[in-house]
């Protein structure tokens, strides 16, 4: 017998012993027979056995499920433990199939181990009012693996903080590119293909502004799929930075390198090897604050990758907004209004957020600590929610049941005297 089974019968005889003792002895009737006398040929199941059968038969499925009710509910299930997912800071991937939508699932946080970061300092009037682990269910078939493998840099001259344009290399994605029919693309021939090139403005997708970033997609003939993105460039520049790659998407090494990157530029990321398949589920911690007057909350978002996307690949949302790079907690960060991000360990990413100014952001990141797992503001899927959400629903169909019966019993019972 199994946990879930256990619960259900102790359910159930918590149940019984809170029953009203006439219908205690009404179900306690295990076998009801009908006298020979009372039935006629071709009328199996009426008269006044049968009633009490049907009535019983009624009866016993409410009561089934207001214990199976009462049951879940001890053995720990929620309401909300699942929900709808979307993965994002990814490449637009227009033109590839799949994703990898699924669920998020609640876990306990011992299961968050290296992610459970809480802030030991906040701004006056804050407070961490929200604090759980979680897991993406990842649908492995259809999920296309957008892994960074290159990031490249160009620096503000004399001052490497900031960051004047970078391109992010995508891949290598195991799925034709298939082309996208729409106004913002046109085709490319690259690195003796036929691929195409997306163009992005601030102000949306838009064929008649130049563009602040570029995204070029392509299938090498060994089956890969890559994209690369850039900011502030030109199609013809793009399309010269891919031909400049050495591209290996089935060996066992570095899929991509920029032996001779673009003058100007450096290379700041290179994914060593070529990505594993993907597990089952991706582990996050999340944590916010309360809001107050004139600031919004803040919050913590930490997650063990398990697809290679580094902090500095965020360099290329810069087209609208200022990238500025500095370090936090011994670990290069990238900052974007609102929000800072740096990857805390091998693996390992964080992102703070909140309409905060830097500073503050900053001394916020370098309070976070390692919490236990039983740390009073963590909400753990203890079941507690669910189960005092079920007794009432129990509790009105084991009175809905109480009602049929009684109202049944009076039917039948001038039959019975009868008989």
């Amino acid at each position: 017998m199994n946990d879930l089974e256990a619960r259900i019968r102790q359910a159930l005889a918590i149940r019984a012993d809170q029953t009203p003792v006439a219908e205690r002895e009404w179900v306690g009737q295990s076998l009801l027979e009908e006298p020979a006398a009372g039935r006629s040929a071709g009328r199996v199941g009426t008269g006044r056995a049968g009633r009490r059968q049907l009535a019983l038969g009624f009866a016993t499925v409410l009561a089934a499920v207001a214990t199976l009710a009462a049951g879940l509910g001890a053995s720990g299930w929620r309401l909300d433990e699942h929900r709808n997912l979307s993965l994002t800071d990814q490449p637009t991937g227009k033109g590839f199939g799949g994703g990898c939508g699924g669920y998020t699932a609640l876990r306990h946080a011992r299961e968050a181990e290296g992610l459970r970061l809480l802030p030991a300092w906040l701004p006056s009037g804050q407070h961490i009012t929200y604090a759980s682990a979680r897991a993406d269910l990842l649908e492995r078939e259809t999920c296309s693996q957008l892994p960074t493998a290159l990031v490249l840099v160009d620096h503000v001259e004399g001052d490497r903080s900031r960051i004047e344009r970078a391109a992010r290399l995508t891949g290598p994605i195991f799925g034709p590119f298939k082309a996208y029919n729409g106004p913002v693309q046109e085709p490319a021939e690259v690195r003796g293909v036929l691929g195409a090139v997306l163009f992005f403005t601030t102000a949306g997708l838009s064929p008649d502004r130049p563009a602040d970033r570029l995204e070029l997609y392509w299938t090498e003939p060994d089956g890969s799929s890559w994209i690369l993105s850039a900011t502030h460039v030109q199609k013809e520049e793009l399309v010269r930075m891919a031909e400049g790659l050495v591209l290996d998407g089935t060996g066992e090494g570095p899929p991509a390198e920029a032996p001779n990157p673009p003058a100007g530029y450096e290379v700041t990321w290179q994914l060593p090897q070529r990505p594993e398949p993907l597990p089952d589920e991706e582990p996050w911690w999340t944590a916010h604050t309360n809001q107050r007057e004139g600031a919004s909350r803040i919050s913590v978002a930490a997650t063990r990758q398990v697809v290679s996307r580094p902090a500095i690949g965020l360099a290329t949302a810069g087209v609208s907004q200022s990238v500025q790079l500095l370090e936090v907690r011994g670990h290069p960060a990238v900052f974007l209004p609102g929000q800072l991000t740096w990857d805390e360990s091998p693996g390992v990413q964080v992102r703070l957020t909140g309409n905060q100014d830097l500073a503050t952001l900053v001394r916020v990141a370098e309070s976070l600590e390692q919490v236990p797992p039983d740390d009073p503001r963590i909400r753990n899927p203890d079941g507690h929610e669910f189960r005092w959400l079920l007794l009432p629903v129990a509790g009105v169909l084991a009175a809905v049941t109480a009602v049929l019966f009684r109202r049944l019993r009076r039917r039948t019972a001038p039959a019975e005297q009868t008989s």
